[in-house]
């Protein structure tokens, strides 16, 4: 089995010494591994080890999208919701890895695809969430909420919109007031806003709609100082100009994490 150790020094300088200490783990069990490898190496690699925290987790998880390739994550970090060992359980953890003692299970990743006229579409994709909305300002938004059930329109007037699956469920979207989800599905909350729409009575704040669903979104601000930033698991961001459709809805791509 070849392993691969992932960690990122730009989140926190102590990532390294923290991968060398699960690298010499490994060593001490006589296991195969690449320390951060180059995408040429993804291919070889039949798990990978994201050391660090959920941020760690977020960013290899990303980086691991095109490839079926199942995720440990392992918590030196604070609280690391998407982590399954801690750091004093990285050896016990391996040794069941070897051992076959392990299943891998399937998490929904979320897409937004930006078009901009006469221009080729930006396409940002996400564990956790999507988010739309301005950074310490109002924002204008006019959203299409199509299920695969019903349609309908409504406008957010606030700090945004925050799209989320099942996994990012417990990060910014419960923060922002929205539910945490026990199965795969999405979560759409307006963040420090409400939809005005007359198809949703009574008013509300958030909604739960299946995977399938597809959200069409776009700004209405009046203001080019206030055209909102789609944001990608708060890694990735992509300012919108005042006529861009944003198409927010269930990615192809998975990924996959180990559960003991």
């Amino acid at each position: 089995m070849q392993f691969a150790i992932f960690y990122n020094a730009k989140t926190n300088p102590a990532n390294k010494a923290y991968a060398l200490e699960v690298s010499a783990i490994l060593k001490k069990l006589e296991l195969s591994y690449f320390l951060n490898p180059a995408a040429d190496k993804f291919s070889q690699i039949d798990m990978a080890i994201a050391v660090g925290g959920d941020g760690t987790v977020l960013y290899v998880s990303n980086l691991l999208a095109d490839h079926k390739i199942p995720i440990v994550g392992i918590n030196f970090g604070h609280r690391g919701y998407l982590c399954e060992l801690d750091k004093d359980k990285v050896e016990d953890g391996i040794r069941l890895v070897v051992k076959g003692q392990y299943k891998v299970v399937e998490r929904t990743r979320i897409q937004a695809k930006i078009k901009r006229e006469n221009e080729k579409a930006v396409s940002l994709e996400a564990l956790n969430e999507i988010s739309v909305g301005g950074i310490n300002r109002t924002v204008h938004l006019e959203a299409d909420i199509i299920t695969p059930e019903r349609t309908f329109g409504t406008q957010i007037s606030g700090d945004g919109l925050i799209i989320s699956t099942r996994t990012g469920s417990t990060a910014y979207n419960i923060n922002a007031g929205g539910p945490m989800l026990l199965e795969e599905a999405f979560s759409i909350v307006a963040n420090n806003a409400f939809f005005a729409s007359a198809s949703l009575l009574p008013i509300t704040k958030s909604l739960v709609v299946p995977t399938e669903t597809t959200v069409k979104l776009r700004d209405m601000s009046h203001n080019p100082a206030n055209l909102p930033y789609v944001i990608a698991d708060g890694q990735k961001s992509f300012k919108i100009g005042r006529n861009d459709l944003i198409t927010v809805k269930k990615a192809k791509n998975k990924n996959y994490f180990i559960k003991f």
